[in-house]
């Protein structure tokens, strides 16, 4: 995550064959404005080489205005775009924004 309103989202994929598809992510956060709950959220569809060994995949997910906060937010993967024999799959959990040191 850095300060002008994107953070990285990375994970790993694997199948019994390979094949190519595109992870469609989401990552929300909750953050307090005043009185009031917002949800900062940001999408983006990534093209991802699948086969039966790990893969690393990471996508930058861009805010149009905003910015995410050091804490904790929710991401979403979902598969889209794959042949009519791949099984559709989808995993979502917490996540931990944090500052990056250069």
């Amino acid at each position: 995550m850095n300060q002008n309103g994107w953070a990285t989202l990375t994970g790993t994929v694997t199948c019994s064959r390979s094949e190519t598809f595109s992870l469609a992510l989401e990552l929300h956060q909750a953050q307090r404005v005043g009185k009031e709950t917002v949800d900062i959220h940001s999408a983006a569809t990534e093209p991802v080489a699948c086969g039966p060994t790990a893969r690393p995949w990471s996508a930058s997910m861009v805010l149009t205005e905003g910015a995410f906060q050091i804490g904790t937010a929710a991401a979403t993967a979902q598969t889209v775009d794959a042949e009519p024999w791949v099984a559709s799959a989808s995993a979502s959990g917490a996540v931990k924004l944090y500052r990056s040191r250069k």
